[in-house]
């Protein structure tokens, strides 16, 4: 089968949309059950991001409220394509603003046997990640504890 450089094109640029897509998919599910145990509410909107490599898309931006209704914050999708990542994700709130950005374990397995290091210290696993120095280049999993610490950070709302 012959493959035209458009058809690989269109290919590639498939492959990192669904990737990102399916990424932001799976951030909101588990953003979804951290929060059930808490009085915080959510809600989606829709939102466009247009790159240079794609085109336009439409992603899902997620808004955080408390109980009296009043926004927290939102996670915004940002982009598919970034430097050392496969997407970021903002989560913006009144104080601050965090960057998020998504890692793949197939890369990270590829650049470790290639002896080629990892961008920031402390990915050894796909996910999304918490930069929190971008010159000591130490990145952290996000989990539930650290989603509720950086939520904090950019809202002051204590959970």
């Amino acid at each position: 089968m012959l493959f035209h450089k458009g058809d690989h094109m269109n290919l590639q640029k498939e492959i990192i949309l669904n990737t990102f897509i399916n990424s932001i998919n799976q951030l909101y599910s588990d953003i979804h059950t951290w929060l059930q145990s808490t009085e915080l509410m959510l809600s989606k909107e829709q939102h466009e991001i247009i790159e240079d490599f794609s085109g336009p898309y439409h992603v899902d931006i997620l808004n955080i409220y408390d109980k009296t209704k009043e926004l927290l914050g939102s996670l915004k999708p940002v982009s598919a394509k970034v430097v050392a990542a496969h997407g970021r994700i903002d989560l913006i709130g009144l104080l601050d603003r965090v960057v998020l950005i998504y890692y793949q374990k197939n890369e990270l397995e590829t650049n470790q046997k290639d002896g080629v290091s990892i961008f920031y210290k402390g990915m050894d696993q796909a996910g999304w990640y918490w930069v929190e120095d971008s010159r000591r280049q130490k990145a952290h999993l996000l989990n539930k504890e650290l989603f509720f610490e950086l939520l904090t950070e950019i809202s002051d709302y204590v959970l």
